[in-house]
């Protein structure tokens, strides 16, 4: 009788499920074509772009969760949470923005895809594809000292504030690439900031206010991104009422195709500042060209209806265009207040 008691109770035991313990995921896919920033901010610089459904191994996060820390093509950058999704509760990752002490930012050194190990402190670049510029200061105003060909492999020891230039030797003496020109291995949190204390570098000081004609240079390239801003606020607008609608839906206006923008070669000579940009600019209007592609191919023949469940990524895709252009915005509004 014992026997038979002990029988069913392990049977018993066998037949309650086990409720599986929630740990950390150690990769997201993202779920639009997504920028990995320099910093946990859309003010943070541009390392890399991954397209969608793109794997990323992840390895922290900020402090309420909205960036995640990860690992893509040997670098190490920040993504926005709302456009991946993770296999596992993203709250259980550590903290490693600083702001938790008890998490070291400095994790040993790293290996590039390709096999290069980037020691601690600094990080390897290479163009796989032009020249890169090399200047004196970490400013595209300031003295051209030459150019790297493309393949050659440089050390950066040190970034600027924005972490967007690198600082080399070149020739003997100190230059400063643009890191979104290039190819960049290695762990950038380990690498110090010129200017902080402890670097050894104090970085240039601003030169005098901008000449009339330089303002009339920012004024232009304002003027025709403030020409689309309410096009892409209707596009958010209505993938937004899309997402949030039954099964089916009426597809809403049109929105108009948005064109780059292209200044004169003497707009750049004026304002070197503008390469950058426009460069910017232009890559977030290609982006919200594709959401609207994307939109208005959704919508069939007819163009009054659409599957709502297509508007999660199309959605996702508007709102980091949005985001890259407000950023765009604020960079020539501050520009112009110089």
């Amino acid at each position: 009788m014992k026997s038979r008691l002990l029988i069913l109770l392990v049977l018993l035991v066998m037949a309650v499920p086990v409720l599986a313990q929630q740990e950390a995921p150690a990769f997201v896919v993202t779920t639009a074509e997504l920028n990995i920033r320099s910093l946990p901010s859309t003010s943070g610089a541009r390392l890399q772009t991954a397209p969608v459904n793109t794997t990323l191994q992840v390895i922290g996060r900020n402090g309420d969760g909205s960036w995640l820390q990860v690992a893509y093509k040997g670098v190490v950058g920040w993504v926005s949470s709302v456009y991946v999704a993770a296999n596992g509760d993203i709250s259980l990752l550590p903290v490693t923005d600083g702001s938790d002490p008890n998490v070291p930012a400095n994790i040993g050194q790293s290996s590039a895809p390709d096999g290069t190990i980037v020691a601690n402190g600094t990080l390897v670049i290479f163009s796989s594809g032009t020249s890169v510029n090399v200047r004196q200061q970490p400013d595209f105003n300031s003295v051209l000292l030459g150019t790297v060909d493309p393949g050659v492999r440089v050390v950066v020891t040190q970034v600027d504030s924005s972490r967007s230039w690198g600082r080399i030797d070149f020739n003997g003496q100190v230059g400063w690439v643009e890191l979104y020109a290039v190819t960049v291995l290695g762990d950038i949190r380990t690498v110090a900031v010129a200017g902080q204390p402890g670097s050894g570098t104090n970085l240039p000081v601003p030169g005098g206010p901008p000449s009339l004609e330089q303002r009339a240079v920012v004024d232009r390239a304002q003027a025709h991104l403030a020409k689309y801003l309410p096009a892409v606020n209707e596009l958010v607008f209505v993938l937004s009422l899309g997402a949030d609608a039954d099964p089916f839906v009426a597809c809403g206006p049109e929105i108009p195709f948005m064109k780059s923008y292209v200044p004169a070669r003497r707009d750049y000579e004026l304002v070197p500042e503008l390469l950058e940009l426009v460069r910017d600019m232009n890559a977030a209007i290609r982006q919200l060209n594709r959401a609207r592609a994307a939109w208005i191919l959704g919508c069939g023949p007819d163009k009054t209806l659409v599957d709502a469940t297509r508007f999660a990524p199309w959605l996702a895709t508007a709102q980091e265009g949005l985001a890259d252009l407000q950023d765009v915005q604020t960079r020539l509004a501050e520009l112009s207040a110089k």
